[in-house]
């Protein structure tokens, strides 16, 4: 995790702003990647810290202003930001692209091979558009440059480093030092609290009614709904009237009814809360945070939407059923798609189809990083 984000992205961040050391024999001035100076790193930061309200709630770190912050608790996952010269964003995305799949908890062999591919090739091209085998610049290669060529093997050699050595020991590490009480004899105290870890653990696995985290906690006023799955506060009250479009869209799904009572939130499996324009249009906070988008398949296609609301009907008395009422984003632009090697998914927001197509606002998708490692270390959405 701190290589990919904290030191891959720190160095990149100091390229770009034209902070590296620069020797007698160098000139700054042919660095055509510093882009991020002056007003241009003043307006970018405030564009970034702006963004905030969208980022989910579930996120790690939502970004913050990084002209105000990048030196001050600056975090990994906030440093995948820039704006850049065609030819350093496009190669940027190449880097982007096999780092994501370094990150996941599980890979295929295909999807290992051609994130190998387009590491090297990231690798090949910092050395000509960064460092250009130049002696006075040999202070750009630092070592998590040379680490990208060997991430790829080691994850087919012993494992994701999601499961391995990002998340799972990080959080390790962070718990079992706060657990220290003896600073006069940290190691020999270290050493107990891990013996004691490892045989609670144990005991959690030969009787695991002692885990309260075992138990479903079914907050006040939800609804199991099945799979996992659990429906949450609030809830209208009463039925609401349905509007054309809305009445439209469920009559396609074979339902046909002209009432629903809405619920605002859903429990999902991980123990992330996706939340709705229901629950958050309701919310008079400033920057409350932009939790109600969803990635959703369609006919076995991976697409985004924003879901309404959350309803239950039932097509026969003991058949009751978990929907939602989602608004599915256009197909993302096929040229930019491309152009970013797969990484820059931008698309349009539809509504409900009837808003003129001159409104329409283009949105890109943002994944938390590491999303699955949620079922590793436990949802860290807080239920309001």
């Amino acid at each position: 995790m701190h290589h990919l984000g904290l030191n891959f992205g720190e160095l990149l961040i100091l390229l770009w702003r034209g902070k590296l050391d620069c020797g007698c024999t160098d000139n700054k001035n042919t660095w055509t990647w510093a882009t991020l100076t002056g007003e241009t790193w003043e307006y970018h930061g405030k564009l970034v810290a702006e963004a905030r309200k969208f980022f989910p709630s579930s996120f790690h770190q939502p970004p913050r202003n990084p002209a105000e912050k990048i030196n001050n608790g600056f975090k990994a996952t906030e440093y995948f930001l820039a704006v850049l010269p065609r030819e350093n964003w496009r190669h940027l995305c190449k880097g982007l692209h096999g780092a994501r799949t370094m990150l996941q908890c599980s890979a295929t062999g295909k999807e290992i091979r051609e994130a190998r591919i387009q590491l090297v090739q990231f690798v090949e091209e910092y050395e000509v558009m960064y460092y250009q085998r130049r002696v006075d610049r040999m202070h750009f290669c630092r070592p998590c440059i040379h680490t990208l060529l060997h991430l790829a093997s080691e994850m087919i050699r012993i494992g994701p480093g999601a499961v391995s050595s990002q998340y799972t020991l990080e959080q390790l590490i962070g718990e079992l030092g706060q657990s220290i009480r003896q600073p006069s004899n940290p190691f020999s105290n270290l050493a107990q609290q891990a013996l004691i870890r490892c045989r609670i653990n144990a005991l959690k696995h030969m009787c695991p009614e002692l885990d309260p985290k075992s138990v479903l906690h079914q907050p006040k006023g939800s609804l199991v709904v099945g799979n996992g799955y659990i429906l949450l506060q609030p809830r209208k009250h009463s039925p609401s009237q349905l509007f054309s479009p809305e009445m439209d869209a469920l009559e396609e799904a074979g339902i046909y009814s002209k009432q629903v009572r809405k619920w605002g939130r859903l429990r999902l499996p991980n123990g992330q809360i996706a939340r709705s324009l229901y629950s958050e249009s309701d919310k008079n906070r400033a920057n409350v945070r932009n939790t109600r988008n969803v990635k959703i398949r369609v006919d076995g296609l991976k697409t985004y939407a924003e879901v309404w609301y959350y309803f239950l009907y039932a097509q026969c008395p003991d058949d009751l059923t978990a929907y939602a009422l989602v608004s599915i984003y256009s197909d993302p632009l096929k040229e930019v798609l491309a152009d970013s090697y797969n990484e820059l998914w931008a698309c349009f927001y539809q509504g409900d189809k009837s808003t003129p197509t001159t409104s329409w606002r283009l949105w890109f998708v943002v994944e938390k990083t590491g999303v699955d490692d949620a079922e590793l270390l436990g949802g860290d959405t807080e239920d309001e």
